[in-house]
Order: structure tokens, then sequence, then C-alpha cells
């Protein structure tokens, strides 16, 4: 149960991280030619490296943060609380390029269409490599460290019991009949 509910919050959270990464990051944009075309040089491929740095700045800091309160609260679940960080991060990856590809980032397409030369057409973001998927898996691990850390420390207890309990049946007498 709590793995899926992980997984479900990391959709959601995926919703304001990709909103915030296409908000912090600065998609290349290139000026229309009078011929219809765009020319991206050096700059904009400079741009789109940042993109997808911001993706994974975004992400890394969803991830801790995210499973810094997973393992918080939950460490009554030992071992399962991993398993929901990771499958909170990896969802919340993906769902996070998709969200700001899809529904955030700018439509080169539409901005044709009504553009004329001279104007500057924004690209839409995406993302350079599949490493920066990383981002938010790595990050909720070193939430959950810290999280896992501040976890109620159980007394040691000893694993032989106490030297009197192992003598048997004690009599006070030395040896002496009666």
């Amino acid at each position: 149960m709590l793995v899926f509910a992980c997984a479900v919050a990391g959709a959601a959270l995926a919703l304001v991280a990709g909103w915030a990464w296409v908000t912090v990051s600065d998609p290349p944009s290139a000026e229309l030619t009078a011929q219809g075309g765009i020319f991206v040089g050096e700059a904009e491929y400079d741009q789109q490296v940042g993109v997808t740095l911001w993706f994974i700045v975004v992400t890394l800091l969803f991830g801790v943060i995210s499973g810094l309160a997973v393992a918080w609260r939950g460490y009554r679940h030992g071992l399962v609380v991993v398993l929901a960080i990771l499958a909170m991060s990896i969802g919340g990856s993906l769902l996070t390029a998709r969200f700001g590809i899809d529904l955030f980032s700018a439509d080169p397409r539409a901005q044709l269409e009504t553009a004329k030369p001279g104007d500057l057409i924004t690209s839409e973001v995406n993302i350079g490599t599949k490493i920066a998927y990383l981002g938010w898996p790595i990050g909720g691990m070193i939430g959950a460290m810290a999280g896992v850390s501040g976890w109620p420390k159980r007394e040691m207890r000893p694993s032989m019991p106490p030297l009197s309990s192992n003598l048997g049946p004690q009599s006070s007498s030395s040896g002496a009949t009666s």
C-alpha cells in the first residue's frame, strides 16, 4: 500500500516538477529568417544543454525532499520504504519529463503558423541524455538516507540471558549429607 501511495504521490509531484523545470530552464530561441528557416547556432545548443541540466537539478531537489519525507515518516515499514521511494522517484522522473514537454513546453509549430520573418521562435524543452532521468532516484536515495538516519534507534538487547539464569538449580548445601 505504501509503494502504491508513493507512486501516486510521485505522479502528482511530477506535475509540479514539470512546471518548475520548464519555468526555470531557458529553452533556446532563434529568429525566423525571410526564407522561413530558423538558424540555430552554438549559443542555442548551449542553452539546450542547460535545459537538460535544469531537469537534473529540479528532479534531484524533488527527489531529496520527497525521499526525506517518506523515509522520515515511514520508519515503521522498514525496507518497504526504499521500494516506495524508488517507485515514486522513477515514476516521478519519467512523468516530469512527459508533463514538462507535453503540457508546459513551447510549441514551435504553433509559433511558426503566426510568425513573420524576424520573430523569435522558442524551441520546446527536451532532455538530451537518458542519464538525466536518474536525478530524482538519486535524490530520493539521498533523502532516504537522511530520513533513515533520524529513525528511532532500537535498544540493543543481550543475545544471551543473564548468567544467573544459566546456572540451573542452586543448593545452599555444600555437599554435606544429613
